[in-house]
């Protein structure tokens, strides 16, 4: 049996309440929080496991799960990260980071960009590595698709 510290941090995105991110135990979200974050599974048990699941196939992601609080900024910033995502109607990350470098609004995610250094020399504005996967996560979009990430630098 695993013992894996999995009861610890989540992130939650209240949608469509204000984009509301905060910090809750996992083993006590609701039904209605589980189906939010996650389509699969057809009960609260099966929903769990499979979040444990991904715990420990991807725990570089799930460090936040651990017990890893994120500065209060840094929730600030994600927040207003996916409701743009909402607001606009997006459906590929890309599109975020596209809309808040033609719309010049970079300044407004200090703690969470980079530029991102990817296959091929393309040098593109977006967010860390750790929050793009967090994002991925809680817009229940895909992480891949795009050319591989060399490196990321802060900025």
């Amino acid at each position: 049996m695993a013992t894996t510290s999995f009861n610890e941090i989540f992130i939650k995105n209240k949608y469509p309440n204000d984009y509301i991110v905060y910090f809750q135990k996992v083993t006590e979200l609701d039904w209605q929080d589980l189906q939010q974050f996650i389509s699969k599974g057809m009960n609260k048990f099966d929903k769990l496991c499979i979040l444990y699941e991904a715990l420990l196939n991807d725990s570089a992601s799930w460090n936040f799960f651990k017990g890893e609080r994120l500065p209060r900024e840094v929730v600030d910033e994600i927040t207003h990260y996916i409701s743009i995502y909402h607001t606009q109607k997006f459906s590929k990350h890309y599109e975020i980071n596209n809309w808040i470098t033609q719309n010049d609004l970079w300044e407004q995610f200090r703690n969470i960009r980079s530029l991102n250094h990817h296959i091929g020399g393309i040098v593109v504005k977006g967010i860390q590595e750790k929050y793009f996967k967090i994002t991925c996560r809680l817009l229940a979009i895909s992480d891949e698709g795009g050319s591989r990430l060399e490196k990321c630098q802060p900025w």
